[in-house]
C-alpha cells in the first residue's frame, strides 16, 4: 500500500509533500510515535540521523522547522 507523506505549519492545513514512502513511514513512527505528530527543532538531530541512513525526506523536514518553526507531520493513504 502507498503512503504519502507531509507536513504543514500548524496553520494553513495545507500539505507540502515530500519524498518518502512506506518504509520512510515506519522509520519516521517509530522515531516520533503515531501520526499525526509535531517536529521541533529538538528533533533536528534524530532527523539528521535518519537523514544518514538514507532517507533524503528527513533533510525537507528539517528545512521546513528551520524556515517555519514547529510543524505538524501527516500520512494520507
Amino acid at each position: 500500500m502507498s503512503v504519502s507523506i507531509g507536513w504543514r505549519p500548524d496553520n494553513p492545513k495545507k500539505l507540502s509533500y515530500i519524498e518518502g514512502g512506506s518504509t520512510f513511514h515506519g522509520v519516521l513512527e517509530n522515531a516520533f510515535g503515531s501520526f499525526p505528530f509535531t517536529l521541533k527543532d529538538t528533533d533536528i538531530d534524530t532527523l539528521r540521523g535518519i537523514y544518514y541512513s538514507g532517507f533524503d525526506g528527513a533533510e525537507e523536514l528539517i528545512s521546513a522547522i528551520d524556515g517555519k518553526g514547529p510543524i505538524i507531520v501527516e500520512a494520507e493513504w
